[in-house]
């Protein structure tokens, strides 16, 4: 079953590591990490937990309106641009193919 997991990311020459959500196979996840940091140069990558589906939802809700309060691009009529509106898709579609 695919679920959300937090993983953490410390790219070359940043103060502090960022954190990313990826939707996967929980038996895949740390053989992901491990590629990552095999073929990825610009840091590391490592896993830190799972979500729960609550904790899912929560995130993908508050990401939602993230976009929606604050768009990446905004255009002056208001609404919202195509790259906004995938970034909702793409989190809807992480959200909706995870913990089935």
């Amino acid at each position: 079953m695919k679920k959300i997991h937090l993983i953490e990311e410390w790219d070359y020459m940043d103060p502090k590591p960022s954190q990313t959500f990826v939707a996967l196979e929980e038996n895949k996840i740390q053989e992901w990490c491990d590629n990552m940091n095999k073929n990825y140069s610009g840091g590391t990558t490592k896993y830190i937990r799972t979500l729960e589906k609550k904790e899912a939802q929560s995130w993908a809700l508050n990401e939602i309106y993230k976009v929606i309060a604050h768009p990446y691009v905004t255009r002056t009529c208001g609404d919202l641009d195509s790259v906004d509106v995938d970034r909702i898709k793409n989190i809807y579609k992480m959200l909706d193919k995870a913990y089935q």
